[in-house]
């Protein structure tokens, strides 16, 4: 390799026994050695090992960065999502993993690094979000198993964008340029020779291995070989690509935009307004007439599970995001206030990486650079969770504090959003809002997550556990104030909606300035079985 890699830790599953591979001869059975370099893989690098994981001899992950994609590590230079976590705890019954850590000048690097513990008799490059079917793989096999002299194997895979029903479509994915290069003929002492288009020279040849006995990816997926790689379904991973290759000039090269394109195409693309985005913009930006297409195939089953547990059944067929109300939200506040900066505030912040209610990022990413987000939490661990999942978030103001100290001590802040969503106690959540409604402007808007409240709006919905709303609810409901309760979409429960127009805020603060010097709002509830309302 070109230079020696910087701090590298190896973690075998299994330890390395016998020599290396030898050149493989007609008759064996070929060992394939996986080999995956990941930063931020969530959540596709599970479903990836697992893909592959029976089939495997070996699975090689090289987890970290190289000196361009550092932008995108946390201090100890890994993942900033919990993908390390996840590689560390994987089921390995077979000792088939061997994690690699470290820092590498460059990404060949990386997977040269990977070579010096590979004992197969194939290298299988896979990426962190490429999924295979068992068959697939099978195929593979059997072509190498009737022909030795195979050195090189190369696809022509689906990407899928957005969505698990919609992949990228271009011409120039069937030119040899653009195949997916990913089973090389081994031997101890081989090397990739470069990064784009990774090639393998084998030791005391003068050929690479795309220059002898090579499958292209026309041949492969004239024969049904066709893995899917999930990438373009996922904000971050997208924008650490793009990212990437604005270092590497490559938006210069190729004369476009990248932060552009990531914004007003990747992420404002949907299966709605695709004819017009595409329009505008190629969403492969290899190749300007590149365009989406409805795929029609199946998925691996694994993804079907994906699918199931993130309740993301939707994602295959039109469907709308857990998180949508916000976003339409949002969108609604930046047309009532076209010239203004929104200052949003949610209370409890993102606490999962696998939430899919994942508030804090949608509000982010809905306001772009049209406002800031200020986003508090009493939790340390919540917030740390929350900056590593929104890493390249410049909106968010993110205060370890609890939220009714923390809002109580506020004295000249004005709001056009609020977003409360601490903790499931209505209590906590009514002084939150008798807080916040002195310092929300005329037309601003606030929300409950998780209210507890029947869809009509009408009565209390006993059947969910959340009931973060009730006091609200209750109060409202007395004051003649108007609000709306909207579904949460693919999720049993309903978040309250409160639009502060002039007579709605006039209502209210009328009511809530007949308790002022009288203590906290709670307490009278407490006196009051049936809450504010027979107080007035």
């Amino acid at each position: 390799m070109s230079e020696e890699s910087k701090d590298v830790t190896v973690k075998p599953c299994g330890a390395i026994t016998g020599s290396k591979a030898c050149l493989f001869s007609e008759g064996k059975k070929p060992k394939f050695s996986f080999v995956m370099t990941v930063l931020n893989g969530i959540p596709f690098v599970e479903y990836s090992l697992r893909s592959v994981y029976d089939f495997a001899h070996e699975i090689i992950v090289v987890e970290g960065a190289f000196e361009k994609c550092m932008f995108a590590v946390n201090p100890a230079g890994s993942s900033v999502d919990s993908t390390l976590e996840f590689i560390e705890s994987f089921p390995d019954p077979h000792k088939k993993i061997k994690l690699i850590q470290g820092r590498w000048p460059e990404k060949v690097d990386m997977r040269n690094k990977a070579l010096e513990y590979v004992t197969g008799d194939y290298v299988w490059l896979i990426n962190c979000n490429e999924v295979y079917k068992t068959e697939d793989l099978e195929k593979v096999k059997s072509l190498i198993r009737s022909d030795p002299s195979i050195a090189q194997v190369n696809f022509i895979g689906d990407n899928f964008w957005k969505r698990l029903d919609y992949i990228l479509a271009s011409p120039k994915f069937s030119e040899t340029r653009w195949h997916w290069r990913r089973v090389f003929k081994f031997a101890e002492g081989a090397l990739f020779t470069n990064q784009r288009h990774p090639t393998m020279l084998l030791p005391g040849c003068e050929l690479t291995t795309d220059q002898m006995r090579l499958i292209s990816g026309n041949e492969t997926r004239n024969m049904g070989i066709i893995p899917h790689n999930y990438c373009y379904t996922q904000d971050k991973q997208v924008w650490q690509k793009v990212e990437l290759y604005r270092r590497y000039g490559w938006d210069r090269a190729l004369g476009i935009d990248l932060n552009e394109w990531y914004h007003k195409c990747f992420l404002r693309w949907n299966y709605q307004n695709r004819v017009e985005i595409e329009s505008k913009y190629p969403v492969w930006i290899g190749d300007k007439n590149s365009r989406t297409q409805l795929y029609k195939g199946s998925h691996q089953s694994l993804i079907m599970e994906y699918a199931r547990k993130h309740n993301s059944a939707g994602k295959l067929y039109p469907s709308i995001p857990v998180m949508q109300n916000l976003i339409d939200t949002i969108n609604e506040l930046k047309n009532t206030f076209p010239n203004e900066h929104i200052e949003a505030i949610e209370t409890g912040t993102l606490r999962t990486f696998h939430s899919t209610g994942q508030s804090t990022d949608c509000i982010s990413q809905a306001l772009g650079d049209r406002g800031r987000l200020t986003s508090v939490d009493i939790s340390a661990d919540s917030i740390r969770i929350s900056k590593n999942f929104c890493y390249d978030a410049l909106n968010i103001e993110w205060v370890q504090s609890d939220s009714v100290t923390y809002l109580r001590e506020l004295k000249h802040n004005k709001f056009h959003f609020a977003f409360l969503d601490s903790v499931n106690d209505k209590d906590v959540i009514f002084d939150e809002f008798r807080l916040l409604i002195p310092m929300m402007l005329e037309n601003s808007i606030l929300m409950i997550d998780d209210a507890g409240i029947m869809e009509d709006g009408c009565c209390i919905d006993n059947t969910v556990e959340a009931q973060k709303a009730h006091r609200v609810w209750r109060f409202l409901k007395f004051c003649g104030a108007e609000f709306k309760t909207l579904k949460t979409p693919n999720v049993n429960g309903t978040q309250l909606k409160l639009v502060l127009y002039k007579e709605n805020l006039k209502k209210i603060m009328n009511n809530l300035g007949k308790y002022s010097g009288k203590g906290s709002c709670t307490e009278l509830f407490n006196q009051h079985p049936f809450g504010l309302c027979y107080e007035f």
